[in-house]
Order: C-alpha cells, then structure tokens, then sequence
C-alpha cells in the first residue's frame, strides 16, 4: 500500500509539471521517425512506462505501444489511477540503456527505421531486448546483422554465456557459416564459465551443433592453443585425445563424434 502510495505521488507530480494535452480520438497515427520521436514525450501520452532497476518514468503513448502484441496484451488488465486517470505500466527490459531505441522501432511501425542503428557492440543489448519485447521484425534484421558481422560481435563483453541464454546462440550459430567458425563462436561464449557443473549441458550443445570433421586440421591447432578452457567446458577428455590423434602422421581424422 505504501509502495502504491509513492508511485500515485510520483506520478501527480509529474503531471503537475509537466501538463498532457490528449489527442482527439480520431487524430491520425503517425509512422516513422515522426512517431519515434515521440517516445518520452508528454504530448499525448495516457500512460507511463516504471523502469523499477532505475526508478525513471517514461511518458507513452498506448496507441503506439499497442503496435507492439506484447504491450498492447498487457492494456486490457490496467487500471487507471482514479486520481490521475493516468495508468503505469513496470516494464523491466534486460538492458536499460538501449530501451529508448527498443521503443523507438515499437512507436515507428516501420521496419526499416532501426538501420543502420545495430553496432557490434550494441548487438547483443538490441537483440534481447527486442526478444524480451518480441519486436520480430528487428528480431530478423539482429540475425541478418549477426550472419555478415559475427566475427566482431562474438569478441563483445556482452556475448558470454551468462548473457546470451542457449536457445539464442543456437540460432546465431546456425547463421554463421563454417564449422570452424561455428566453434570459434561457441568458445568465445564459453569463455568466462567458471561454473563446472555446466560442462555436460555445453558439451551437448557443441556436440549437436558443430561437426568435428569439417574442421581444418591448422584451425583445430589454432583454437585449442587460443581457447584450453574453452575446450575444455565444449570437449569431454576422450574427445580432446581423439582430436589430438587426428594431428599424427597417418592418423585417420574422425568424422563423427564417438
């Protein structure tokens, strides 16, 4: 009850300051940037986003947000506050900082507005946010960016395995091209696991996904020299003996896994 308190407080305080001027029922939408750059604004909004990691309210706009199945399932459920006739949505996106671009595309409607916007280094914030909030369409222009510029995304901080779950890396995996390459992505994943008790889940994942015997014998060297405990959480000991025989004059590469 008190908690509600303080949020009917925060939220007339901020009308207060900040004075709405809703639209005509018939006003017409707009799309694009023009719709964008609406995202924050009090022009118009009936509602606001609580992002509780912050603290920060955001004004909306829920004829925009209903753009998005995922917001626009959440209207029929609110309540507005019979004192300011205004309804808060919590919203909790995975990374806070890149929420204003995941609204940004939401209140755009246009497919084609988020080009240009995805960096490696922002790749794997846009990506789960838009996953959070099943923004599909820059869900598909995330994996279209992932297959041409994966070699500098998988040497990101954020593209670890205590970030990306393993449903997400199995579909990035399946875009990039070359089984060494598909295992230079699952090492640099694995790279800061310290829990052991995971081994056998990786294991399985590296073993479904990545065929040994399309490797190149100098990238197998390269790698295990780059990446021993990597190798480690993705190859059981017998595996890593297999491999090392492989190496030996005469040695018959094996071209499935044991």
């Amino acid at each position: 009850m008190r908690e509600e308190t303080a949020t009917t407080n925060l939220v007339r305080h901020l009308l207060a300051n900040n004075p709405i001027n809703l639209p005509a029922e018939n006003t017409a939408l707009l799309t694009g940037a023009d719709a964008a750059d609406l995202v924050g604004s009090q022009d118009g909004a009936d509602l606001f986003l609580c992002i509780p990691q912050t603290g920060e309210f955001l004004f909306a706009h829920s004829r925009y947000l209903c753009r998005n199945s995922e917001f626009a399932a959440l209207f029929d459920a609110l309540e507005a506050s019979a004192e300011t006739k205004m309804k808060v949505i919590v919203v909790a996106p995975p990374f806070i900082q890149q929420f204003r671009l995941i609204l940004r595309q939401i209140y755009s409607n246009d497919p084609e507005h988020c080009e240009g916007r995805l960096a490696p280094a922002e790749f794997v914030p846009i990506l789960l946010n838009a996953q959070h909030f099943k923004v599909d369409h820059l869900i598909d222009q995330c994996f279209t960016y992932f297959e041409k510029n994966w070699s500098s995304i998988i040497y990101q901080e954020t593209f670890s395995f205590g970030v990306i779950n393993q449903e997400t890396l199995v579909e990035l995996v399946e875009v990039v091209e070359t089984e060494a390459n598909k295992l230079l992505t699952f090492l640099e994943w694995v790279k800061d696991v310290t829990d052991l008790t995971r081994r056998g889940e990786i294991r399985a994942l590296v073993k479904h996904h990545v065929h040994p015997g399309s490797v190149p014998d100098g990238e197998w060297v390269n790698l295990m020299e780059k990446y021993p405990a990597s190798f480690e959480y993705c190859f059981d000991n017998s595996r890593l003996v297999q491999i090392a025989k492989d190496y030996l004059p005469n040695e018959e590469r094996c071209d499935e896994w044991n």
